[in-house]
């Protein structure tokens, strides 16, 4: 079964996301009961596909990521995982 690796797209706040991250952000946003105001968020591109994640970097929490990734087939990588922690932190 071929895993894609999540790689990333960028760091956004919510409610300033490019046009074609928009759907993506509102969907997740909906999946968590949240609103979307200035709160920053991750956008991880789906490597080999048209599909994108993302992550509300103020409840960032890389192995429930792994986790929720790997439910969709997809990985991230080491390299990846430390550009969100670097970006969490300013």
């Amino acid at each position: 079964m071929q895993e894609y690796a999540a790689r990333l797209a960028g760091v956004f706040p919510a409610d300033r996301v490019p046009e074609p991250y928009q759907g993506f952000v509102a969907h997740r946003a909906f999946t968590e009961g949240r609103e979307i105001n200035g709160q920053e968020v991750a956008v991880l591109a789906i490597s080999g596909t048209t599909s994108f994640f993302v992550v509300f970097m103020d409840s960032l929490d890389l192995e429930r990521l792994r986790e929720e990734l790997g439910r969709q087939r997809a990985f991230l990588p080491e390299e990846e995982a430390q550009a969100l922690l670097d970006a969490s932190r300013q």
